[in-house]
């Protein structure tokens, strides 16, 4: 069970009750989603306790225009850590397909991936239709995105519960 331990905007809530649910369907997920100064933060431990396998998931959401700190409608994923046991399955892909899906369908805002520091991951983002921008950061837009995933997501069983 994920415990959801602060308040969050309604928007927020649609990303995290959209990534319990695909993620919990596949996975036996036990931690918590917190507040961490303005960062939404995933702090969940992945199957079995003996596995010690933790997915830590951060990401921010302005959602509204704010001219004097320059922020204007988009959510950003500034850290995901998934363990390193996982590592293959998908999960970060799938976590950005369910993102990118809740920001551009169900919201109408940007998807970002920012800070990337692992330039190979960099630059299967863009492979993969991500979209860098001036400052090194990679636009994911969904429809873009799913054209390249649709195939791969289909056979895990993953589009259908996206899509939903």
């Amino acid at each position: 069970m994920i415990e959801v331990e602060n308040y969050f905007s309604h928007n927020e809530m649609l990303f995290i009750n959209a990534l319990n649910q695909s993620l919990s369907s596949k996975y036996d997920l036990n931690g918590r989603v917190i507040d961490n100064g303005g960062f939404v933060r995933y702090e969940v431990s992945i199957g079995a306790k003996e596995d010690d396998a933790e997915l830590i998931l951060q990401f921010c959401l302005r959602d509204e225009e704010d001219a004097d700190e320059g922020f204007c409608n988009f959510v950003h994923i500034s850290n995901i850590l998934v363990p390193r046991q996982y590592k293959g399955q998908l999960i970060a892909t799938i976590i950005i397909t369910i993102m990118s899906f809740v920001a551009n369908k169900q919201i109408g805002i940007g998807f970002y991936i920012t800070g990337i520091v692992n330039d190979r991951w960099k630059e299967s983002l863009i492979q993969m239709g991500g979209i860098e921008d001036e400052s090194g950061d990679v636009e994911i837009v969904y429809d873009i995105w799913i054209q390249y995933l649709e195939y791969k997501l289909n056979n895990l069983g993953y589009l259908q519960q996206v899509k939903q």
